[in-house]
């Protein structure tokens, strides 16, 4: 009877590499979200609008002829 790190290693050695790098990039995963909060990547805090939707107004680059008469005066 093997252990599950014997069937684990046979079952590595068969499968192709795009399947390897999925469960590399899922191990990749788990470990830092059971990572300590202090050596936890700090991509949120840095980062705090990353992904949200930008939404950009319709009138964005609308001439905007007050803006510059305020400017000017």
């Amino acid at each position: 009877m093997m252990t599950a790190r014997e069937e684990l290693i046979q079952a590595i050695e068969r499968s192709p590499d795009n399947v390897i790098r999925a469960v590399l990039e899922l191990f990749r995963a788990l470990q830092v979200q059971n990572a300590p909060e202090t050596i936890r990547p700090s991509e949120g805090l840095n980062y705090p609008l990353r992904g949200l939707p930008i939404v950009i107004a319709e009138d964005f680059d609308e001439p905007m002829p007050e803006l510059w008469e305020s400017l000017s005066q």
